[in-house]
């Protein structure tokens, strides 16, 4: 299921974790810090030789639907085993 919520992106299937980052509300400093917050985790992950990649691409509408939530979604990472 999730691997079709980001727009069928099938190297996110052998992820251990999608971390999934939304909002009550869309507002440009949230979505600053949780960009910020991301690129410091993405950084320890690196360090740490554990795989992670921010994803770009999802449909929004769908995730909302999936999570039950209405929330806007602001961003989504994969970390772990992460390849074709």
């Amino acid at each position: 299921v999730i691997t079709h919520l980001m727009i069928d992106q099938s190297f996110i299937k052998n992820a251990a974790m999608v971390i999934i980052f939304t909002a009550h509300e869309f507002m440009a400093h949230r979505l600053v810090t949780v960009g910020a917050f991301t690129h410091m985790l993405q950084l320890e992950a690196i360090e740490k030789g554990i795989g992670v990649t921010g994803i770009g691409a999802f449909y929004d509408q769908k995730i909302q639907d999936f999570l039950e939530r209405e929330n806007p979604i602001l961003y989504v990472c994969a970390l772990g085993e992460v390849r074709s």
